[in-house]
């Protein structure tokens, strides 16, 4: 006698090899864990939340930063990484988004060509072309910055990056001590 079970096994598999009933991709672990640390920003169709210079309030100062959205976001599900860049003390956000006198090559030190489309990047302007934190104005406008970027992006919340050159680099440092939103070291990203 043939099982029931054998016998919709069966039907589901010729209607399957018809075209005519799709079988459900099986959700794989890195599938949840993505969902799950997916941001607000996720699901949008569209969005008006695109490349170029963004202002956000902190402390009742209006501080600002350059971010790139990878061509062909689409506001869809694929949540990207998110990485910041921090300048030198003198240096500014254009120098870092530009890359300089190198332009791509540098970009983001190197990680606009490196993540292939993969990442929101994202170039911090500091108080006086530095990274001071005078009251921890600096980590609340880290807070900020994600706190805009995730509510209109799609973004893994589990790969948050920072990086930074000199006092940038220190900078990056001081937002990983906790409680940081960006618990994950930078050479990760490739990954």
């Amino acid at each position: 006698m043939v099982s029931a079970r054998l016998i919709l096994a069966g039907l589901v598999g010729v209607a399957t090899a018809l075209g005519r009933v799709p079988l459900p991709r099986t959700p794989t672990l890195r599938d949840r864990a993505v969902a799950a640390n997916s941001s607000a920003g996720c699901g949008q169709a569209t969005t008006a939340f695109t490349s170029g210079t963004k202002t956000v309030s902190v402390n009742g100062r209006q501080r600002q930063f350059i971010v790139r959205v990878p061509k062909g976001y689409d506001g869809g599900g694929k949540p990207y990484k998110l990485v910041f860049a921090f300048h030198w003390v003198g240096g500014t956000m254009n120098d870092v988004s530009s890359g300089g006198t190198d332009k791509e090559l540098w970009s983001y030190y190197g990680l606009q060509r490196q993540a292939q489309e993969t990442a929101i990047l994202v170039a911090p302007q500091g108080l006086s072309n530095g990274w001071g934190n005078a009251g921890g104005e600096d980590i609340l406008f880290l807070d900020a910055m994600i706190k805009q970027i995730e509510a209109a992006l799609c973004v893994d919340q589990g790969q948050r990056f920072a990086l930074g050159f000199s006092y940038g680099g220190a900078s990056e440092s001081a937002v990983r001590r906790p409680p940081s939103p960006l618990p994950l070291p930078p050479s990760s990203l490739t990954q």
